[in-house]
């Protein structure tokens, strides 16, 4: 094929002088087809943000109808979407210790592996400026979380006088003198490529009902718990006591909705402070810049029982009754999360139905930037399956979760879950064997165990290869003691699952 070129000469210049060149670029034009030289990679800057407590079914690109993340969905349609993806514990420290090293918990540890590479590790031994900002007491320096950072922003501040609040804000405003040190250019008007690690901790609880947000946004339109009769089915299980005679139970039942909604509240406000960090960070020159959206876990709103025995539900107040919060239990609330990609190498509008997990981050994220990949790293690389070039079936087939008292295992292809008891469970009767079918009870609501015993029993053996082929224990807490560990989680609001403590302690 040949190529018109047109070239406008300015009249001083006589064509004699540029015969030579012309020729040249005549030829080159006509010798075939044209092909440019690949352009140089640029490693780009990379914005890992990871929202604290945010279920994926809360995102427009997930498919809620509220429209509370408009600049996360945007950077859906600008890049690619996991709609099927995963965290590995259904509480911060655990999950974040899969998720930064790239390890499965099979057993509950608190702090990133020392013998691990970690996410920052790798990318301050490739060369960029690594820069954390954490919210979350639970992530403060002395847990090991701050390896790999050239500057590390806790929640207690670097003086440690002073605490950040939550909202993701007072996080941009933080970091922002790291910031604007770290793409700060030198006389040469270079810089090196910027890993800026953010996790605020909204929409965490305690929530947040915003005045602002309640004109378009009132409790009355956050979309019931289905199915509609649940909870009054449930409460009939209790005896007479019941929304129908009970005021309590009926203000028990408005103020659930009202909390409902101000999560939404929460991650609505996140969504709009992402909206302008980004705007920050262009300003401060991140023109080339990969944003990864995460989340550590889920959240239970009430939807489901509070994992008790009979005889202490009937006892329960109205509000205690439905459990809300996380890290009790594997529930498909507390585990489905969001994974969305935009930016350099990342293919734009494209929506990937393969089962995902947060372990397979790290792997990812190296690829897409060109680093080396450390050994032993348990995730997957996702830039195969984003370049088509992962055959049919050949994916991953199931999903792993763990919590101290118990291990889950999703069949992706049957839609089965299975839930077994760790020994830390069976001696407290906690996660009792449970089979679940996701596909016609989404909301695991009728425990199957009894009745598939086969389908069980199958499960059974691969979740025992899991645990056999994945025996990463991780560390103990050192440098900070149990005590100081079980003050900042009940600042977090987990009381009743404290690290070091049995029942008896609680």
């Amino acid at each position: 094929m040949r190529r018109a070129i047109h070239l406008s000469l300015p009249v001083a210049l006589h064509p004699a002088r540029l015969r030579a060149p012309l020729t040249c670029l005549l030829l080159a034009a006509c010798s075939g087809p044209c092909s440019s030289p690949e352009p140089e990679f640029q490693q780009p800057d990379v914005l890992f943000l990871v929202v604290d407590t945010l279920r994926a079914d809360r995102l427009g690109s997930y498919g809620y109808e509220r429209g509370l993340t408009p600049v996360m969905d945007r950077l859906a349609r600008e890049g690619s979407v996991f709609t099927r993806a995963s965290a590995q514990a259904p509480w911060t420290v655990p999950s974040m210790c899969s998720m930064l090293t790239s390890q499965y918990p099979t057993a509950l540890f608190e702090r990133p592996d020392e013998s691990r590479t970690t996410l920052a590790e790798a990318f301050q031994q490739a060369g960029y400026t690594t820069v954390g900002v954490v919210a979350n007491a639970l992530l403060d320096p002395g847990t090991g979380f701050e390896r790999g950072f050239d500057v590390y922003i806790p929640r207690e501040g670097t003086d440690g006088k002073r605490k950040m609040p939550g909202h993701f804000d007072a996080v941009t405003s933080w970091a922002d003198a790291a910031l604007v040190s770290a793409l700060a250019r030198d006389e040469n008007g270079k810089r090196k490529p910027l890993f800026l690690y953010a996790q605020p901790s909204d929409p965490h609880a305690p929530y947040h009902s915003r005045p602002q947000f309640l004109a378009d946004q009132p409790a009355s339109s956050v979309p019931p718990i289905l199915p509609k009769e649940w909870q009054k089915q449930m409460l009939a299980t209790r005896g007479p006591t019941g929304p129908d005679n009970d005021p309590d139970w009926s203000l028990a039942l408005r103020e659930i909705q009202r909390q409902r909604n101000a999560y939404d509240h929460d991650v609505r406000f996140t969504d709009g402070a992402l909206g302008r960090w980004l705007k920050r960070l262009e300003e401060l020159g991140a023109d080339n810049l990969l944003v990864v959206i995460a989340s550590d876990h889920g959240e239970e709103l009430w939807e489901n029982v509070t994992p008790a025995p009979a005889d202490r539900l009937k006892e329960m107040p109205p509000k205690a009754f439905f459990f809300q919060s996380h890290g009790y239990s594997l529930a498909e609330q507390a585990l489905r999360t969001p994974i969305i990609l935009s930016g350099p190498g990342v293919p734009a509008g494209r929506r990937f139905a393969e089962p995902v997990e947060n372990v397979d981050l790290f792997p990812t994220l190296v690829s897409l930037c060109g680093l080396e990949r450390p050994d032993d790293l348990h995730g997957l690389d996702l830039t195969p399956l984003m370049q088509g070039r992962v055959e049919a079936g050949a994916w991953r087939l199931e999903t792993y979760a763990y919590v101290n008292h118990g291990f889950s295992m999703r069949d992706e292809a049957s839609g089965l879950k299975l839930v077994l008891p760790t020994p830390f469970g069976m001696e407290r009767g906690l996660s009792p064997p449970q089979l679940f079918d996701l596909n016609a009870d989404p909301g695991e609501r009728t425990n199957l165990v009894e009745q598939r015993t086969e389908d069980a029993n199958r499960l059974t053996q691969r979740l025992m290869q899991y645990l056999e082929r994945y025996d990463s224990s991780g560390e103990s807490l050192e440098g900070t003691s149990a005590e100081e560990m079980r003050r900042k989680m009940r600042e977090m609001g987990y009381a009743g699952m404290l690290v070091g403590e049995d029942e008896g302690d609680q």
